[in-house]
């Protein structure tokens, strides 16, 4: 094979979306044929077509690699021509009532100098890094969407209609390749999807279940959420006091638990010296206490010990875990219901999203 090396080549990498899945021979075979049309009828109608030599078509099977091999072509003749591709394909699938012959497709742009050679059949082609490069990237972007190399983004982002146009990822592709991809997303453009693809989706996290210590952390705050809202904790500035004692009384609260099964939990709690007092007696001597210290010790916990369940309190002070919220008790009464049922939480449930503080 003669081989030329040609000085610029952009692609436009497509294949069909799930192409088989559920379709007929015969329908794939009109799809294809729709697609082999929309890209004529997209490159025919560009404003400075380019001549029928400056453009290869390249079937992959279920797709079609364009090579644009013009060097004078404007900067983002590619990305137009995809856009208008998707477009097409959108009107085509709103005008078509047979599911079967509606369809997506994916695309990767990049440019790059390859080669120029003759195939088996004596027709001309292109082989290189450049296209393998706009494959891989295709392979990144789900239906409807345009994933974009990091070459041409350098190009495209200086220009003030792609500055904010561009959504960049980092992954591995084939043989361990690390690689830098960018999706485009710029706004009002038919048949776009501007979605994150799949490949870069953060998995669903696990549900965490609450901690038995941090259940009881809840079950107090919410049976003392009344109270604390009554004494006005931001104006007594005892709302890092409150942190400290709805820590310590679920620590205790889990301490009985360990107790000898056949002690009762209202004897023990009687028996025990550090809740002989009264909340308001506990509340009043942690308030007595040096401010900062308290201060920093709530802060701790929140940051450490609470900083899971920190999301289920409505406490407008970042560094405080006071006032369960509504979705705290929910969280409580799912995972811990003999908790729940052991304080008599049923009706407790707040109904506003901030603390109960007197107006």
């Amino acid at each position: 094979m003669r081989v030329q090396i040609i000085g610029h080549a952009s692609y436009v990498y497509l294949d069909i979306a799930s192409f088989t899945r559920g379709r007929s021979i015969e329908a794939q075979q009109d799809i294809i044929g729709v697609l082999n049309e929309t890209i004529k009828d997209s490159i025919g109608a560009m404003q400075n077509p380019l001549p029928k030599d400056q453009v290869l078509y390249l079937s992959t099977g279920d797709g079609v690699c364009i090579a644009l091999l013009s060097v004078q072509a404007r900067f983002d003749l590619h990305l137009h021509t995809a856009l208008d591709i998707l477009m097409r394909i959108e009107k085509h699938n709103q005008d078509t009532t047979d599911q079967m012959r509606n369809f997506q497709v994916r695309i990767g742009l990049n440019s790059n100098v390859d080669n120029f050679i003759k195939d088996i059949n004596d027709n001309r082609n292109v082989a290189g890094a450049g296209i393998n490069y706009a494959q891989r990237l295709m392979g990144l972007a789900d239906p409807g969407q345009i994933m974009v190399s990091d070459i041409d983004y350098e190009i495209l982002r200086q220009r003030e209609k792609y500055m904010k146009a561009f959504r960049g990822y980092s992954t591995e592709v084939k043989h361990g390749q690390s690689i830098r991809a960018y999706q485009y997303i710029g706004e009002n453009h038919e048949g776009l999807d501007t979605g994150v693809p799949t490949r870069f989706r953060k998995p669903a996290e696990k549900r965490r279940r609450l901690s038995k210590l941090e259940a009881y952390y809840i079950a107090h705050a919410l049976t003392n959420r009344a109270y604390f809202g009554s004494v006005r904790l931001a104006d007594s500035g005892d709302f890092f006091a409150a942190t400290v004692l709805l820590w310590n009384l679920a620590t205790e609260s889990l301490e009985l638990t360990k107790s000898a099964d056949h002690e009762s939990t209202s004897s023990r709690v009687t028996n025990d010296d550090r809740t002989s007092k009264t909340i308001p007696e506990r509340l009043a001597h942690y308030g007595e206490q040096d401010y900062w210290v308290c201060c920093d010790l709530a802060n701790l916990l929140v940051e450490t010990k609470l900083s899971f369940i920190r999301q289920y309190f409505d406490d407008e002070f970042p560094n405080t875990a006071n006032f369960a919220s509504a979705s705290g008790a929910q969280k409580l009464k799912i995972d811990w219901p003999d908790i729940w049922t052991e304080f008599g939480l049923e009706g407790c449930i707040p109904n506003k999203n901030k603390a109960d503080v007197d107006q």
